[in-house]
């Protein structure tokens, strides 16, 4: 994705991005042992499912957050993370008042 809006970056006078973010994404309600089968490649993989992998998962959609805020403000890309269980105008609203700084 850094690599993507760096790309992007070169040939744009002012760059926004705005992450979707929905917290159902790194939660399963199930517990257990599942078979992952990614739909494209058909490769297979045993994962085990529960509240300490759900963690896991928030923690590391937290840290790559983080990291692609980080990348942003250092590119001067505007970036905000949009938690779908909020407005989209309350955020796109906020995202450009605060974007006013970098542009």
């Amino acid at each position: 994705m850094r690599r993507d809006l760096s790309a992007l970056l070169q040939r744009c006078t002012a760059l926004h991005a705005l992450q979707v973010s929905d917290a159902t994404e790194t939660e399963l309600q199930a517990a257990g042992e599942f078979d992952l089968v990614d739909v494209e490649t058909g490769a297979r993989m045993q994962a085990r499912a529960g509240e300490d992998a759900n963690a896991r998962a928030t923690g590391e959609r937290a840290a790559m957050t983080a990291r692609l805020r980080s990348f942003c403000a250092r590119s001067g890309i505007a970036f905000t993370d949009w938690d779908v269980a909020q407005s989209w105008q309350h955020t796109l609203l906020r995202h450009l008042i605060q974007a006013r700084s970098l542009c």
